[in-house]
């Protein structure tokens, strides 16, 4: 049986740099050997080995977020596409919509192949985060990425989306939408689970037995954290007996910290201690109005953790309210201290939404959904618009 060959373009390929990359080696992870060929074409090589080829372009540090790199092209275009050629890929996937992805996506259209993507981040959403001193600056540049993204979708013959609320934002800025899949995202429940609470790890922190409400994510402001910080004020004006543990490193972490003085800051965790963060917590707070999905979301949830989220993005399509977690206004902060204290004074309660939680994860199985994604490939390579013989 022939393999289908396929080229899948990534910036980086670093393992655990962010949720779009841990989606990406769950994948890799999961490669079905005896049906795909694959070359992965990026800037930056994994830092694991993987047994598969790939294809190593240039790139440059992005100046807004320096942790990120660019895969770039110029000055070596036709190297890249004689070895593309080379290849001769049946199917082009391209993980996100920057110039090297565009680069993907054209070479695609130009040979006929088949071109996927899987929707990870709604960077759409970021801009009015970007600009809200200045919103009718916001309101153009909201309207150039909303065009940009619609020269770049109607390419894709298939877009994986995690929820209905990104099908339905497609509709909202007249990105093309019909051949958005629902697919959700997995959680690996051997590594974030209930049995990964340890005693006494958040109280060697907080130096008290009170209850903890955690928060974890990158430290910037398009995580709506005016809203976290609202959050901190309103507990503190109530006088609220819990503690809030913030886990995650990012620019705004020193006026968090200026700001939220007697919250508790971690700073970034690796995947394991996370684990036993989540579990050793008592409430999952998450304000984000940006999520694509929302990966900590469902990671606290396979924790056992009742989770506080807004009602806008990705855990709109993840959490049932008032059945396994809560979703209230995102700019709202007295609406989610008044689940906070609901919780904390009904254990009943929390535990019923907590094992509801858990319950719904264990259903997000890795193997079955990575499954449902190449099997989707094949369906397209067998109705292959392929110009190579």
């Amino acid at each position: 049986m022939k393999k289908v060959r396929l080229a899948f373009f990534s910036d980086i390929l670093t393992e655990d740099f962010d949720g779009c990359l841990r989606t990406v080696h769950q994948l890799i992870k999961r490669i079905p050997k005896d049906k795909f060929e694959v070359l992965f074409v990026t800037g930056v090589k994994p830092n694991n080995p993987i047994p598969h080829d790939i294809l190593q372009v240039p790139a440059v540090t992005f100046p807004i977020d320096r942790r990120y790199k660019m895969a770039y092209t110029f000055g070596s275009r036709k190297k890249i596409i004689a070895q593309l050629d080379a290849f001769k890929p049946d199917i082009i996937h391209v993980t996100t919509p920057s110039p090297f992805g565009n680069f993907g996506a054209k070479y695609a259209k130009d040979r006929g192949i088949y071109l996927s993507t899987i929707y990870h981040t709604h960077f759409i959403s970021y801009v009015k985060y970007y600009f809200q001193a200045m919103p009718k600056l916001g309101a153009f540049f909201e309207q150039r990425f909303a065009d940009s993204s619609k020269k770049f979708y109607s390419k894709c013959d298939v877009i994986f989306t995690p929820v209905q609320f990104i099908i339905d934002e497609f509709k909202k800025y007249g990105i093309p939408h019909q051949n958005c899949k629902i697919w959700a995202r997995g959680i690996d429940t051997t590594l974030f689970n209930p049995s990964k609470r340890k005693n006494g790890l958040l109280q060697k922190l907080t130096g008290n037995n009170k209850p903890n409400v955690l928060f974890a994510s990158r430290l910037v402001w398009e995580k709506n954290l005016i809203t976290l910080i609202d959050v901190y004020k309103n507990i503190q004006e109530r006088k609220l007996d819990v503690n809030l543990v913030i886990v995650g490193e990012g620019k705004a972490k020193i006026t968090l910290q200026n700001k939220m003085p007697k919250a508790f800051f971690t700073g970034d965790l690796t995947h394991h201690t996370l684990a036993e963060h989540y579990a050793s917590a008592d409430i999952f707070l998450f304000p984000s109005d940006t999520e694509t999905y929302g990966n900590v979301v469902v990671e606290a949830m396979a924790s056992k953790l009742p989770v506080i989220a807004a009602d806008k993005g990705g855990p709109t399509g993840i959490i049932d309210h008032g059945t396994n977690g809560f979703l209230v206004n995102s700019h709202n902060p007295s609406a989610y201290v008044d689940i906070i204290e609901q919780l904390i004074s009904d254990k009943e309660m929390m535990e019923s939404i907590a094992q509801n939680a858990l319950i719904y994860t264990n259903k997000l199985n890795w193997d079955e959904i990575t499954a449902q994604y190449f099997n989707h490939l094949l369906e397209m390579e067998h109705s292959s618009k392929l110009v190579y013989a």
